[in-house]
C-alpha cells in the first residue's frame, strides 16, 4: 500500500512575487533552452546579480530549481486557462450557429413547398450536423471508433520474416539473427 500524498496548499502569490518569479523564471528558461544545467544556471544568475550590484542571495541550486518548477507550473496554469477560455468561446460560437440554423432544420416541408426552401433546409441540416460534430469533438463526447489494420485485400496481415545482420568493428565477428 502506497502512502497518500498530502495535498499542497494553494496560495495566492503577491503581484510583486509573481513578477519576480516571472522575471527569474524567464531567464532560467532561456538558459535551460540553451542547454545549461540548473547548477550552471545558478552560477550564471549569481554572477549576473553580482555584476549588477544586486544581492546574490536566492540563487542557490535549490532556489533555482524551485523557481524553475514554479515558472513551469505558472506557464502550464496560464496555458490551461487559455485552452479553457478558447473551448468556452468555441462552444458559444457553435451554439450560436445551432440556434441560427435550427429553425430551418425544423421547418415543416409540405407538398407545395418551393425548391428554394427545400434546398435551404438541406443546407441548414448540413451546417447543423457539422456544428454538432465540432461540438462533440470539442468536448470529447464522441466515443473512439475501433480500428483494425488489415492487408491490402482486407484479410489479416501476415507477419514476414526478415534477417538482421549486426556488423561490428571486429572483422572476424559478424552475427546474423532471424526474426
Amino acid at each position: 500500500m502506497e502512502p497518500e500524498e498530502t495535498p499542497r496548499k494553494k496560495y495566492k502569490r503577491s503581484p510583486k512575487r509573481v513578477a519576480e518569479v516571472l522575471e527569474r523564471g524567464t531567464r532560467i528558461l532561456e538558459l535551460r533552452r540553451d542547454g545549461y544545467s540548473l547548477r550552471q544556471i545558478s552560477s550564471i544568475l549569481r554572477k549576473e546579480a553580482k555584476d549588477a550590484g544586486r544581492s546574490t542571495r536566492g540563487y542557490s541550486h535549490e532556489q533555482v530549481r524551485t523557481d524553475f518548477q514554479a515558472i513551469i507550473a505558472f506557464t502550464l496554469e496560464e496555458q490551461q486557462e487559455t485552452v479553457d477560455e478558447m473551448r468556452v468561446l468555441a462552444a458559444e460560437r457553435l451554439e450560436s450557429v445551432l440556434q441560427s440554423y435550427m429553425p430551418y432544420v425544423l421547418m415543416e416541408i409540405k407538398p407545395l413547398t418551393s425548391d428554394n426552401e427545400v434546398r435551404m433546409k438541406i443546407k441548414a441540416g448540413d451546417v447543423v450536423l457539422k456544428a454538432m460534430r465540432e461540438y462533440n469533438e470539442l468536448f470529447g463526447i464522441k466515443t473512439p471508433q475501433k480500428m483494425e489494420i488489415t492487408g491490402a485485400d482486407g484479410k489479416d496481415l501476415i507477419p514476414q520474416k526478415f534477417i538482421v545482420e549486426v556488423v561490428t568493428n571486429d572483422s572476424d565477428s559478424s552475427t546474423t539473427e532471424e526474426n
